[in-house]
């Protein structure tokens, strides 16, 4: 092989251009593609882009993956996703995670910017013992298809107009809601069977609430 000095410079550099280099598997010097170097410093998100996580859409759990919906589901019809607590970077992200609350963030493909999600995040949270959050989400625009095994950008989107929703299964009386949305919410109420709900709220804190109703009643409360 020639010194590398005495070849010519290429000013004129495409994705389908060749760089030299060692496989870690077996010290053979093999041929990347400029093109192939972009996408796995993409999709293992080793570029840092401020506010921005990389993970892969896939439908088990594990590190670096996100599941919640099945493949080909419409970025309109997502309301909840789970994202494992470590990132295509192998971090660990779990107070990052926790900020996307209240928040309005976009889901967006990598290799297709035309295809994302613009989502009001309700809620972030992470069931006892597992190593991945629940984060439910409300659509605001959306465009395209969640595809398998693509890999999917999350940046911010700005601040959303912080709400929560309170899902009360078992029928009770008096509804007591923690909502963390550090103000003093408006509220309504939707019963099981589809009316609107009256009930008497007390604030409890700019964190909590409770709804009391005349009867034993289960529906969801809604706090803007």
């Amino acid at each position: 092989m020639a010194r590398i000095g005495t070849y010519s410079n290429d000013v004129n550099l495409t994705r389908q251009d060749k760089v030299l280099g060692t496989d870690s598997s077996g010290s053979v010097t093999i041929n990347y593609t400029l093109d192939s170097l972009a996408n796995f410093l993409s999709s293992k998100g080793l570029v840092a882009v401020g506010g921005q996580v990389m993970y892969q859409f896939a439908t088990a759990q594990s590190a670096g993956k996100f599941t919640g919906v099945a493949g080909n589901t419409a970025f309109s019809s997502v309301t909840l996703l789970k994202f494992n607590q470590i990132d295509q970077s192998e971090q660990d992200i779990s107070n990052f995670i926790e900020e996307y609350s209240g928040n309005k963030i976009i889901l967006s493909q990598t290799d297709d910017k035309d295809v994302y999600g613009i989502y009001n995040v309700d809620s972030v949270t992470k069931p006892s013992g597992q190593n991945f959050f629940n984060i439910t989400l409300t659509a605001e625009s959306t465009n395209g298809v969640l595809t398998l095994n693509k890999y999917y950008v999350i940046s911010f989107a700005g601040a959303g107009d912080k709400h929560f929703v309170h899902n009360q299964g078992q029928a009770s009386q008096t509804w007591t809601i923690q909502h963390n949305l550090g103000k003093y919410p408006s509220v309504s109420a939707v019963l099981s069977t589809g009316q609107k709900g009256y009930g008497d709220v007390n604030y409890t804190s700019k964190n909590s609430l409770t709804i009391t109703f005349t009867g034993a009643e289960s529906g969801k409360a809604y706090m803007n």
